[in-house]
């Protein structure tokens, strides 16, 4: 206090009520009603302060006190009010250190789940601090997976999502070029990822005449698996 008097050292004890005074005027340093009106709001605000402090603590299990019933209703704890205080916290860190790595497996499963069952891959490190998610067959929404994905990943990693349709390759392909007689053509099969290994390209005029190939009209057309073109080896496959 900046200003003292007798009656304010003997009704002013709360700490809290000695700095509000010096906020107001030096009128009521003898006045007993407005003494105790500051004792009493002091009081009141000292135990808001304290309150307020002991929140930074709150917002952890490991120091929390007042909030421990909530944060085992969080962690699906069964209140423990018979317990210390030390021993519910021990409970609580034991179970948040309880859950799993979300490692690709894992939140491929998680998501499949969320989105009926159909198949999902994950593919790390696409790029820095960045995974790719995969939705192998066509769904309603991927807002399900968003949120699983969302609520699972590490706060530090971002993702993209996307629903990739796959087709699967039959077991022969067949393959055929039409071209006017004795026309320069080239022919080719290009390497993609569906295991098609090599590339195959001729530039030389094709004969009617030549096997496996067909002519109709003024057309000709490969018709099976291995032609020969100008004594090089065309290979569909």
């Amino acid at each position: 206090m900046r200003y003292q008097t007798d009656l304010m050292r003997s009704i002013l004890t709360n700490e809290m009520a000695q700095k509000m005074i010096d906020y107001v005027s030096p009128i009521y340093g003898n006045s007993y009603v407005g003494l105790w009106l500051f004792q009493a709001m002091g009081t009141v605000m000292d135990e808001d302060c304290k309150l307020c402090e002991q929140m930074r603590y709150e917002a952890n299990p490991a120091t929390s006190t007042l909030l421990l019933d909530q944060w085992e209703d969080h962690y699906r704890l069964d209140r423990a009010p018979h317990l210390t205080v030390e021993e519910r916290r021990a409970r609580l860190v034991e179970k948040m250190g309880a859950s799993g790595a979300c490692n690709p497996s894992r939140l491929a499963a998680a998501v499949s789940s969320a989105l009926g069952g159909v198949p999902v891959e994950v593919t790390e490190n696409v790029s820095k601090n960045k995974f790719r998610v995969s939705v192998l067959e066509s769904v309603e929404s991927l807002d399900p997976a968003i949120k699983v994905i969302n609520r699972m990943k590490p706060a530090h990693q971002i993702y993209d999502i996307q629903v990739e349709i796959r087709s699967v390759p039959t077991a022969h392909v067949k393959a055929a070029v039409a071209m006017t007689y004795a026309e320069m053509y080239s022919v080719q099969v290009i390497e993609s990822e569906t295991d098609l290994d090599s590339i195959y390209v001729v530039g030389e005029t094709l004969a009617v005449n030549e096997e496996g190939a067909s002519m109709a009209g003024e057309t000709i057309s490969l018709t099976s698996n291995l032609a020969k073109v100008n004594g090089e080896t065309l290979i569909i496959k």
